[in-house]
Order: structure tokens, then sequence, then C-alpha cells
């Protein structure tokens, strides 16, 4: 059986990953493990993909920027762990799934950059609060591999305060939100997913079921 290494919040050496990962993962038959603190070379070796969970902001140094706030918070160490993981996995051709942080990563781990905070500066809101969650409808590129599973328009949950700006080597937009946010990215190269929203969060195991079925090749994942 297919073994993904699922990778996201770590406080003190310890995984703090949403149980609701692993429960989705497990949905569309495939084992896990948490490669963390484990070296990446190995935990590519050891595993069919990757996949890159939410979490905090990324350090902005790591895409050659400076903090656009005074408030935001990250952890350099781990970001670099997170990006050295990235790329062993783009190094030994092995899928790899990002979901929100997991997303914005993968585009820095391949030279792109990121809008540090989009209420203010770009003006919107993408992010809800603990009273009421936050909704938008996203379109769904035609030609993107996504397209087939989900369709063409997707009501998805919205979590994030950051996202997406210039797009790193070889990634393509697969979906976008009405006010131009970029809310999916594929590779026309590589063996690559990113959603901004978290399906984890979400009923049913589209995206993962997608995934795990069109870059593993999976054909009958269970449900």
């Amino acid at each position: 059986m297919a073994k993904a290494a699922v990778f996201g919040v770590v406080t003190n050496g310890v995984s703090n990953i949403n149980e609701r990962y692993f429960e989705h993962i497990r949905q569309s038959g495939i084992n896990t493990c948490v490669p963390y603190p484990q070296d990446v070379y190995s935990a590519a070796s050891q595993c069919d993909c990757l996949v890159v969970c939410g979490g905090g902001d990324m350090d902005p140094q790591l895409y050659g920027q400076k903090p656009w706030k005074q408030d935001l918070s990250f952890n350099t160490q781990l970001d670099r762990y997170e990006l050295n993981l990235i790329r062993a996995f783009i190094s030994a051709g092995k899928p790899i799934l990002g979901i929100c942080k997991g997303m914005q990563s993968i585009n820095i781990a391949l030279g792109g950059t990121l809008f540090q905070d989009i209420p203010s500066m770009l003006g919107l809101c993408h992010s809800g609060s603990a009273e009421k969650e936050c909704t938008h409808e996203i379109k769904i590129s035609s030609k993107s591999n996504l397209c087939g599973a989900i369709g063409i328009r997707a009501v998805v949950n919205s979590y994030h305060h950051q996202c997406v700006h210039t797009l790193g080597e070889s990634l393509t937009v697969a979906a976008a939100s009405h006010d131009g946010v970029i809310e999916a990215i594929e590779s026309s190269s590589l063996p690559i997913l990113g959603v901004q929203w978290h399906p984890e969060r979400m009923c049913g195991n589209k995206v993962f079921d997608h995934f795990f079925s069109t870059y593993l090749r999976i054909k009958n994942p269970v449900a």
C-alpha cells in the first residue's frame, strides 16, 4: 500500500497536525507517516508522496522579501525544513499535495513569491472569524487536472491571509476566486497539486481521492 509523508505544524519537535488530514488520507486507502525531524532525502526515498498541511506564515526572507507587517510570526528553522522536504520529493520525482500554507510553500520552493497579507496589500478578506466560517466560489480552469475531479465551479472554505503572488517554475493556475486570488496550482512538468482551501474540513474526499488516483495512479481508492 502506498505511503504518504504528512508534514504540518510542529511545536517543540512534536507534530500537531490535525487528525482530519490523516482521516481523509486513510479514506483514500493510503498509509501515513510524519517525517519530522527525519532526513528529508530519507523521507523522500521511503514514502510514495508528500502531503504538506496548513500552518502559519512562511518567513518572507525565504522568498527574498522583508516582512510587510510587524505582527507576522514565523519559525524560520521549521520553514527551511519544510522547503527542503518539498525539494527532496521534487528531486525524487514523487507527487506532492499542498494545502493552504502547503500550497504556498510549494510555490516558494519552486522560486515563487507570496502576498504577505491579503487585507492590507489587496484590500480583500479571505478569512472568517471563530463565529462564522468564510466561504466563496472558485472557478477551476478547464485545462486543469483538478477540473475533472470537482468541475468548473465549486464553493470552498477560506482560512488564509496570505496567497500566491508570482508563480514558481512550471506552476500554472488551476483555480482562482472571483476577486483574482489564486486558489489552486498544478505543475506542467511535475506531479504537484496545491489548493488554498482546507479540503480536510469539508464533506467528501474529492481532492484527496483525485490527488492519489491521478498522481499515484491508484485506480480504486477506498471510499
